[in-house]
């Protein structure tokens, strides 16, 4: 999910492919006049997903070092 998001705040600034998503009707499907503000909104969502994988790596760890000590 994260690189779909990465690479979605990409195509959200280019202006030549919004120009050409508008001919092609793909207005409809992405509210393509408020691109900044959906840019921004992404760039949201991949800090907290980027923040939830450093946590997810971090409790690993803990339970990495918990497994070993307890069974020690």
């Amino acid at each position: 999910m994260l690189n779909f998001n990465c690479a979605l705040i990409l195509l959200l600034m280019l202006r030549k492919h919004i120009t050409w998503l508008r001919s092609k009707g793909g207005g409809v499907i992405i509210p393509l006049d408020h691109h900044i503000d959906i840019h921004k909104i992404i760039g949201i969502i991949i800090l907290v997903e980027a923040i939830l994988h450093a946590v997810a790596h971090l409790a690993y760890l803990g339970w990495l070092i918990y497994k070993h000590y307890s069974y020690s």
